[in-house]
């Protein structure tokens, strides 16, 4: 749980599920930046 505020809250909510849909915007490559942990 992220303290957002509410309007936040509503795309955080629209988002999420696209995160595990295949295709969407979420599954392209991102920057050329190195993954750190």
């Amino acid at each position: 749980m992220l303290p957002v505020p509410p309007d936040v809250h509503g795309v955080f909510t629209d988002e999420y599920p696209m995160c595990y849909a295949g295709g969407s915007r979420w599954s392209t490559v991102g920057p050329d930046l190195p993954y750190t942990d």
